[in-house]
């Protein structure tokens, strides 16, 4: 722990150098390229070895692509119901035999004609 707080306090006096007052503004931005950068001696980075999926840095998170540019929350709210309707006849089909949904379909009271 202490071998990272030195490397995080080396980082951010060669990044703000005279403005030492601005260093919580900078800190979420050195952890994500600590965590990002690859050890010579694991050939992961620290946040791979923590959770075990490659760490995105903040750069990547801001540039605008082609998903996010495109991306309408009407349209994304409509797709998750039909997804949750898609799943749930999944489940049934993959559950039920299809003589029970047949059973489960038709109205419990009759008419008695």
């Amino acid at each position: 722990m202490e071998a990272i707080n030195k490397i995080v306090k080396k980082m951010l006096k060669k990044k703000l150098g005279a403005a030492k007052g601005d260093w919580p503004e900078m800190l979420p931005e050195a952890l994500s390229v600590i965590n990002t950068l690859y050890r010579r001696s694991t050939r992961e980075t620290l946040f791979f070895l923590a959770f075990g999926t490659k760490g995105v840095l903040l750069v990547e998170i801001n540039a605008a692509t082609y998903r996010m540019e495109s991306y309408d929350p009407v349209e994304n709210k409509a797709q998750r119901a039909l997804n949750l309707d898609v799943i749930e006849k999944c489940y049934l089909q993959t559950t039920y035999p299809p003589i029970l949904q047949l059973v489960r379909q038709t109205p419990i009271i009759q008419n008695r004609d």
